[in-house]
């Protein structure tokens, strides 16, 4: 007896079961998983990207210090004078270019304010003529989650302060990192539940104290997370290095675990400010849904673990 197969729906209810999909932790699954399905799944998560998350994209760039702070008066301490400030130029969407391909991002003045554009504009043409695959000066940030991976086809007016880049191939590397750092987490959770239950069991025979127990539980967890954001940035670090100038890059003999370590303690630092953030999924820029395009050719598989040193 033939199986009977489920009637296809349209697109437009299609568009409405993707669009429920607004928890940040499902945004690597609808980049990396919804869009391959079909046609129609990609021009429908695309657009939900293009539509709602593209607009909550930013860039930082951390320039250095800066020396005293502009807003300081001559009658504040010495002491308060003589702090030293950094310098950072944020990037914050401006617009869509009509052939849907290239996103613009205007230089946030409150951030950047115009007495130190000068100095901004020196600094940003060396450090992106000179640009540190491992030790990146950059971030990334997409709604609350924050790399600081590769903006694939930058560009940046230097006069305007306006920075341009292939929005899709910038959404599939952030996207691929997360995937694959997600992935990892669901593993080692795989590798915990054994010592999950033995822990319940001690605690079940007053062996253990509960919340001695939970204490343990989120130590350990804490502590997968971080290796496997390790793990996921080191995997694109890879393949950063590969596009780049077909270099197999390997952290146990190519790496730096100092430099590793400040990258990502000031990632772990962002990335809790920026999951404070509040934003409202009804809050929308210009509707740029009507453009047709094809997409770009799509990323490769996600890139394999290459850490070679052996610590998970």
């Amino acid at each position: 007896m033939a199986s009977k197969q489920c009637p296809s729906l349209p697109t437009e209810l299609w568009t409405q079961i993707l669009q429920n999909l607004n928890d940040d932790e499902d945004l690597p699954s609808l980049w990396k998983s919804c869009r391959h399905v079909s046609t129609a799944f990609r021009d429908t998560a695309e657009s939900i990207f293009r539509e709602r998350h593209l607009p909550k994209t930013r860039f930082y760039f951390y320039l250095g210090a800066r020396g005293l702070d502009v807003n300081q008066t001559d009658e504040e301490d010495y002491e308060e004078r003589l702090q030293v400030c950094h310098l950072a130029a944020g990037f914050d969407f401006l617009s869509l270019s009509e052939d849907g391909i290239t996103a613009t991002f205007a230089v946030n003045t409150d951030d950047l304010p115009e007495i130190l554009q000068p100095r901004a504009r020196k600094r940003l043409r060396e450090y992106v003529g000179n640009m540190d695959i491992e030790a990146p000066k950059h971030t990334v940030q997409i709604r609350r989650d924050v790399n600081d991976g590769p903006i694939p086809g930058l560009s940046i007016d230097y006069e305007k302060l306006t920075l341009s880049c292939n929005w899709r191939e910038l959404f599939g590397a952030f996207y691929t990192e997360e995937y694959l750092c997600d992935k990892f987490t669901a593993k080692a959770l795989e590798k915990r539940a054994t010592w999950l239950e033995e822990l319940k069991a001690q605690v079940d025979r007053k062996e253990l104290n509960p919340m001695e127990v939970m204490k343990k539980a989120l130590t350990a967890f804490e502590d997968d997370s971080k290796d496997c954001r390790k793990l996921a940035r080191r995997a694109r670090i890879c393949w950063q290095f590969k596009i780049h100038d077909g270099t197999e890059w390997d952290f146990g003999r190519d790496g730096d675990e100092a430099v590793e370590r400040g990258c990502l303690a000031k990632l772990q630092k962002i990335r809790f400010s920026a999951s404070l953030e509040v934003f409202s999924d009804e809050e929308s820029g210009d509707d740029d849904g009507d453009e047709e395009t094809e997409s770009d050719e799509d990323e490769d598989d996600e890139w394999e673990d290459t850490d070679s040193d052996g610590d998970n």
